[in-house]
């Protein structure tokens, strides 16, 4: 059974939130994995919303990179 998720994402206070949906495709055992927490598909989101999502996260990536190699 898929069920799916409101959720907005607030990137920047200057624009108005990301809104879409997520399916939960994932879920941790704590007592083997050592941690709590689940994974999310993103999904129906419109097309701009979903290159700012997908360039917010590159951009992470690559500041996460940048400071790496320091």
């Amino acid at each position: 059974m898929q069920c799916i998720a409101p959720i907005a994402i607030e990137l920047s206070s200057d624009e108005s939130p990301i809104r879409g949906g997520a399916e939960v495709v994932r879920h941790t055992d704590p007592a083997r994995e050592n941690v709590t927490g689940m994974g999310m598909r993103f999904i129906d989101f419109l097309d701009e919303d979903r290159r700012r999502l997908s360039n917010f996260v590159a951009d992470g990536l690559r500041i996460q990179r940048s400071t790496e190699s320091c």
